[in-house]
């Protein structure tokens, strides 16, 4: 380890055994500003301090004075090196335990604000006070979290330790931590966004019917569970300042599939609310048809795909399901709908009527959300056994 002084070959040393300018004042019984000075070259220590300064680095009084190690040294340098590893993993750990502390407690103020607007809205009948006070809860969650990301964070990388340490180490460890105060932000803004139903269809003295919440609750709960991939990956880019790795051929086939699938699936809703609009049955049957043609076609592509690409077999089997899964879903809507037309002796439309039975609109929406997070959570595990 040569250097070019004495201060530098210190301060290196220092470094290496995991030490910080306090610690080696304490030891010496000096001041920090002391030590600091020795490091910049400014003053030397006292001749009597030599052996208690070679003793702690582990180096001899020569060595010290000349700014370099013997060759013949090496197995001790390896030894504080192994300590130094070990120091800077320790650090980690435990930073890593206060913020993991920190979130969850940001975690349960967000659970915590949600379920004290369900209760002051519910219970004391005054949805909008209960709103307001759940954005104190959940503006209090996501500042915690904000302070517990910086606060670890400086801890890590402001430490001298560190200035050793493998860049993988500093890299996990500041990932986790942004995939953790995600965890948070999210949280909290869904228990915002879960609360506006409530807050905006309610007066001020009176509050909206649990039915009614529940399938208002259950359509932002869906359109969060679609957002919520798209909304991490842009979000974690953010945080960490780096971009998301190019998707793989797997990936992008798996995504060719699902476009076309699920495309199926939207057409097939669009075609429910046109035949609607048509005015006649035979526009109703007509479109009937075209949803069962297009549920046949998603089932179609699906195999196709199966058979092009062996390769990514499990995959997509996984999303295909999935898809498949959601294919019924217009012939739900259409089941759940009541829509008619009366026409005078001359054929003119008089009037016409369209009710849609929202008794049962939860049950669908649940249905949706079940499929999509029961495959998301297969499709993830897929992905992690293939990586391995």
């Amino acid at each position: 380890m040569p250097t070019k002084s004495m201060g530098q070959f210190m301060a290196a040393l220092r470094k290496a055994n995991g030490l910080t300018q306090q610690d080696v004042a304490d030891r010496l019984n000096v001041s920090n500003k002391a030590v600091s000075r020795w490091e910049r070259d400014e003053t030397a220590p006292d001749i009597s301090l030599l052996p208690a300064i070679a003793e702690m680095f582990g180096v001899s009084c020569d060595e010290l004075i000349r700014g370099e190690r013997n060759m013949d040294d090496q197995p001790r340098t390896d030894g504080a090196k192994t300590r130094t590893e070990k120091q800077i993993k320790s650090l980690i750990s435990r930073a890593s335990g206060k913020f993991e502390t920190l979130s969850m407690v940001a975690l349960l103020l967000a659970a915590a604000g949600f379920i004290a607007m369900l209760g002051i809205s519910y219970g004391a009948f005054r949805p909008h006070i209960g709103f307001a006070v759940m954005l104190l809860f959940e503006a209090g969650a996501a500042t915690l979290a904000a302070i517990a990301y910086r606060s670890a964070f400086r801890t890590v990388e402001d430490n001298e330790l560190m200035e050793n340490a493998d860049p993988a180490l500093s890299e996990g460890f500041r990932n986790s931590a942004a995939k953790r105060s995600f965890i948070v932000y999210f949280a909290a803004a869904c228990a915002v966004l879960l609360s506006i139903p409530l807050a905006v269809l309610s007066d001020g003295f009176s509050v909206l019917g649990f039915k009614y919440y529940l399938q208002n609750a259950l359509a932002v709960i869906l359109i969060l569970v679609i957002a919520y991939p798209f909304i991490k990956r842009l979000c974690l880019e953010r945080m960490t300042g780096k971009k998301a790795q190019s998707r793989s051929e797997a990936d992008r086939v798996v995504a060719r599939m699902n476009a076309i699938q699920i495309g199926m699936v939207v057409l097939s809703i669009l075609l429910v609310l046109i035949t609607v609009s048509l005015r006649s049955n035979s526009g109703v049957a007509l479109g009937g048809l075209a949803i069962g043609a297009l549920a046949v076609a998603s089932a179609v592509v699906f195999l196709v795909f199966l058979k092009k690409y062996p390769q990514h077999r499990k995959l997509l089997l996984l999303n295909g399901l999935r898809n498949l899964l959601l294919v019924p879903s217009p012939f739900v809507l259409v089941n759940h709908m009541n829509a008619g037309w009366i026409f005078d002796e001359q054929g003119e439309l008089v009037s016409s009527y369209f009710n849609f039975d929202f008794e049962k609109l939860e049950l669908l929406l649940a249905y949706i959300i079940a499929v999509i997070l029961v495959f998301r959570a297969l499709i993830v595990k897929a992905r992690k056994d293939g990586e391995n």
